[in-house]
């Protein structure tokens, strides 16, 4: 049986919305957004570990294997589906969707987190091998290293968990902008175009949380239950 697509179906049936104003399908909304799902994958995992949905465990990275986007691009039209993080987390050799599930959340919910981590952006085929570069020069493991951050924190109030954040958020973003500037080292023509937008981008939406916003905290007090 084939796997429905539960990303377009939540944006179809209005479940997920998309911060206002973001040009969804553009190179620099691919850029915005992979930033907003960061953060929505960190903070899911805050609250799940807080709820003891989710274990202190051995995290990995793999290929992401579900690719909820309008169409994968085409070699003919030199297009790519470009995802917006870095492969899937593994937990304890379960994914977050898993962890959920097994712990009968909504499934509404559950769709909200998930997305983050499976959608993908149908761009011109150098925008997706200048996110392979960042990836490959370390983006991949600055994002395994905080969600290790945050699966090995021992749960405590949003309060702490905000304080928590903000260290882990901090390291992450440097180590991020330490491989994007390795990436333009070694990039040329328009994979170098890319990255330098790219760069301009993680500066602007890096720097989120070096304040703490009052959302932060009330975001981490939610539940999934």
């Amino acid at each position: 049986m084939a796997r429905v697509d539960p990303w377009r179906y939540a944006k179809d049936v209005h479940r997920v919305t998309f911060p206002g104003g973001l040009e969804v399908g553009t190179p620099r909304g691919h850029a915005v957004l992979r930033y907003k799902d960061f953060r929505k994958i960190f903070i899911a995992l805050y609250i799940m570990r807080r709820q003891d949905i989710l274990p202190r465990g051995v995290v990995a990275l793999r290929g992401a294997r579900n690719q909820f986007d309008e169409g994968h691009g085409t070699r003919a039209a030199q297009t790519q589906g470009a995802h917006n993080l870095p492969r899937q987390l593994i937990i304890g050799n379960r994914t977050i969707e898993d962890w959920l599930h097994g712990a009968k959340v909504d499934e509404c919910f559950v769709l909200g987190v998930v997305g983050a981590e499976a959608v993908a952006t149908v761009l011109p085929d150098f925008w997706n091998k200048a996110d392979s570069l960042w990836e490959q020069k370390g983006l991949a493991e600055a994002f395994l290293a905080a969600a290790a951050a945050i699966v090995s924190w021992t749960p405590g109030t949003p309060e702490e968990a905000s304080q928590h954040f903000k260290v882990m958020w901090r390291n992450f973003h440097a180590a991020a902008g330490a491989a994007l500037a390795l990436a333009l080292q070694s990039a040329a023509g328009q994979r170098l175009a890319a990255l330098q937008m790219y760069e301009q981008v993680h500066w602007r939406e890096g720097a989120a949380f070096d304040d703490d916003p009052p959302s932060l905290t009330s975001q981490l007090s939610m539940t999934f239950t």
